[in-house]
């Protein structure tokens, strides 16, 4: 990670994605389960993240999205201590809270970011980040009855665009009823 991370430029974003396993020890630090997690490996602590991040990271924005248990532990991590690193974390459960095994909150972050008509919550034909974790949020709530935490941090944009958005067919494109 260090090393790819040292690969960016200074004006480059960084998009970081999980998806697979998150557990807590019995002290209650979160890890990242990866492929070689063992009795001697525990995986990746969720803190080195943006640890990492910001000694290798030259750039100022960082996404990071994990759709995993105990994921918004993430946007504790990155709210921790005072960052250079500007974050929008977007995590598919609360800190405390373990994550359904659908893949609703990946399904929510693609669409987002393929600019699908309901994700374009203010029909003005361009899908923010704010728009996209406000959809992928509603999305865990009505279809997994889970809370899943959104957070921006260190001046990091909600309104950024990230996608064009084709013209609602009906303004009632994107209610959940």
């Amino acid at each position: 990670f260090a090393e790819f991370l040292k690969r960016a430029a200074p004006d480059d974003w960084l998009f970081v994605y999980f998806e697979g396993h998150g557990y807590k020890t019995d002290a209650d630090v979160p890890y990242l389960a990866t492929y070689d997690v063992d009795d001697r490996v525990l995986g990746w602590k969720f803190d080195a993240v943006p640890n990492t991040i910001e000694r290798y990271f030259k750039g100022s924005n960082a996404i990071i999205a994990l759709d995993n248990c105990y994921s918004g532990a993430m946007a504790n991590s990155v709210k921790k201590a005072k960052r250079r690193v500007a974050y929008a974390v977007f995590a598919s459960s609360m800190a405390s809270q373990e994550s359904t095994g659908n893949w609703t909150f990946t399904e929510a972050l693609i669409s987002g970011f393929d600019g699908e008509t309901w994700a374009d919550d203010n029909h003005d034909g361009k899908v923010t980040l704010a728009e996209m974790g406000d959809n992928a949020s509603q999305d865990m709530l009505f279809g997994e009855e889970q809370v899943s935490t959104i957070a921006f941090t260190g001046g990091f944009d909600p309104q950024t665009v990230i996608a064009t958005a084709a013209p609602a067919a009906s303004p009632r494109v994107g209610d959940r009823v």
